[in-house]
């Protein structure tokens, strides 16, 4: 399958958050070539892979909601948000104690959640986009909390 780019429509207007989704994509693109051209099955390096999304997820979801809560966005906007998180916290773990189990676990699972959560939260967005949470975010808002622009 061939990396997918980055491409204008995902970005949401706010610099270190359009650094980080490029960052995660850049992420799906080497698991890709890690899960799919390997030649040799390693649950060590399934299981680093995942380590290394959920520090990256909980460090990226941190940044918004943090970005979220100085532009006072509803509190059942900085939930559902949460809840996304969460939700995808339960995927990886799911699939990490698949793997320490020895249970059978897809290289195509793990890329598929990755995918579908950065469609889902990059592009297209489950409750709100990002595009349009982000983008109304006053720059006023940004400069407070000391994320660049």
């Amino acid at each position: 399958m061939s990396p997918l780019a980055w491409d204008q429509s995902f970005n949401v207007g706010h610099r270190e958050i359009d650094r980080q989704h490029k960052e995660l994509l850049a992420f799906l693109n080497e698991a890709e070539s890690l899960l799919l051209t390997s030649e040799s099955y390693s649950i060590t390096a399934r299981l680093n892979l995942l380590e290394r999304l959920l520090i990256f997820v909980e460090q990226h979801f941190k940044l918004e909601k943090a970005v979220m809560q100085k532009d006072k966005s509803s509190d059942t906007a900085v939930y559902d948000h949460w809840r996304s998180q969460k939700s995808f916290d339960a995927k990886i773990y799911t699939l990490y104690r698949d793997l320490l189990a020895k249970r059978l676990v897809l290289d195509s699972d793990i890329l598929n959640m990755i995918r579908d959560e950065f469609h889902n939260h990059v592009n297209k967005g489950k409750n709100l986009p990002p595009q349009e949470v982000f983008r109304q975010i006053p720059r006023r808002a940004c400069q407070i909390s000391g994320f660049p622009l």
